[in-house]
């Protein structure tokens, strides 16, 4: 198996079209398809279904074409180490991070890169918490921040803030009006409420203290975008309950009224993940050990 292959297999898969793969790598079309045809051989099977409209992936196909980027990847990031070993950290890091931090968190560590070390490109890219968690897990991510849970046994990490939640609601909404700055479980559980999907950790965690608190509980809408939430907090007709790094922006705002929620206090712990099966490049371990610091620094 040839490292030109590999080339091959992703950026014919990328253009979906074997004429236009080799024009984008300036390579003759039958030298591609025969070193493709070579690499089927070798792995007795087929790795794309040919029509005249152009090529596309089959199911081995597409899993050797995983195999393919992570193995260009990991080249890449083999070539860039080697050329930093001087005192400038260079090279480029992708980093996956929830949705709710991603709001805190990335403007810090932007500013925090371009100052000490403008040489590495971060990809910053924010998900759902389940989403981190398989791409760090499987490679896809150099880094992932995500709330801390009990099947992170494929990923190293190390926690960063810790973040209570508050309960959200329109500024004109009944629940906002002469209101303390806190609000117990219970009564937050009287609103309607607008979560992220049922099955993501979050929500699972909020169910069960809810549950375990035996308190009724309305979910109205679902959404994994916090501008979707926010928009349904917004229209006044539901509440809602996210963590402090989701919403701080909102609250300097005023366009959020937020009340802690205490009775029982309810924090989630947000970590700094990478994985186990694979070694951080010299950039990669360099934005983790931002991120550990910013966070240590309270997060701004």
């Amino acid at each position: 198996m040839k490292l030109t292959q590999l080339e091959y297999l992703v950026v014919v898969a990328k253009e979906g079209s074997f004429t236009r793969a080799a024009s984008v790598l300036s390579v003759a079309q039958p030298a591609i398809s025969q070193q493709l045809r070579a690499l089927e051989t070798e792995l007795e099977t087929k790795l794309f279904h040919r029509t005249q409209k152009g090529a596309t992936l089959t199911r081995a196909g597409t899993i050797m074409h995983d195999h393919a980027e992570h193995i260009l990847n990991r080249i890449d990031v083999a070539r860039m180490d080697i050329a930093s070993q001087s005192e400038q950290v260079v090279g480029k890091v992708s980093l996956h991070i929830n949705n709710a931090m991603a709001v805190r968190l990335l403007p810090l560590l932007i500013k925090e890169l371009d100052k000490r070390y403008p040489q590495i490109e971060l990809r910053a890219t924010p998900l759902p918490s389940h989403q981190v968690q398989l791409n760090v897990e499987n490679g896809r991510a150099d880094v992932g921040v995500l709330p801390d849970r009990e099947n992170l046994s494929k990923v190293n990490a190390k926690r960063i803030s810790k973040e209570p939640l508050f309960f959200l609601c329109d500024p004109a909404h009944p629940a906002a009006q002469n209101t303390p700055d806190v609000i117990s479980l219970a009564d937050a559980m009287e609103y309607p409420m607008v979560s992220v999907p049922k099955g993501q950790p979050f929500r699972n965690d909020l169910e069960l203290q809810i549950s375990s608190a035996r308190l009724p509980h309305e979910v109205r809408f679902e959404s994994d975008e916090l501008l979707m939430i926010f928009s349904h907090v917004n229209s006044g007709s539901v509440c809602s309950i996210l963590p402090r790094c989701a919403v701080l922006d909102k609250i300097k705002a005023g366009t959020i009224t937020a009340r802690r929620i205490v009775e029982p206090g309810v924090d989630q712990d947000y970590l700094v993940a990478w994985p186990k099966s694979l070694p951080l490049s010299r950039a990669s371990s360099v934005v983790r050990d931002v991120i550990v610091q910013l966070g240590e620094d309270g997060l701004g």
